[in-house]
């Protein structure tokens, strides 16, 4: 995943404080599964609001192939926002070149997550019950 991609996915206040928690995490040595975690629990009261949850949910699988697998569970929720165009879509004024950029980068952090390994892990759920 490229730093221009990482830039623009990362421009909003809510997922710049999602990857400071997860970068803290992983700076504290958890691994891709404990620091995910720690971020669902952080962040998991935004999950079901229709404008945050998918910021949530795209920062979390964005930094999860940053950092070498994806969950299953986010690789889908991810792709599905992301094939939807959610967050992508037409911009009132916007030009064409910038329309274009765009939807490049959705195609290319599409392909970044279907490409990723999947992360193997217990769900969060067996996690907050153990």
């Amino acid at each position: 995943m490229t730093d221009e991609l990482l830039s623009h996915l990362f421009a909003s206040d809510l997922a710049q404080d999602v990857r400071a928690e997860f970068n803290e995490r992983r700076g504290f040595g958890l691994s891709v599964s404990d620091a995910t975690a720690a971020v669902v629990q952080a962040f998991g009261h935004l999950l079901e609001r229709a404008d945050e949850g998918p910021v949530v949910i795209l920062a979390i699988a964005s930094l999860q192939v940053r950092d070498g697998s994806i969950h299953p569970t986010f690789r889908e929720a991810a792709l599905e926002l992301l094939r939807d165009s959610h967050g992508f879509e037409l911009r009132a004024g916007e030009n064409l070149q910038s329309r274009r950029e765009r939807e490049q980068l959705r195609e290319q952090l599409i392909a970044a997550i279907e490409a990723a390994p999947l992360l193997e892990a217990q769900t969060y759920e067996d996690e907050e019950a153990a």
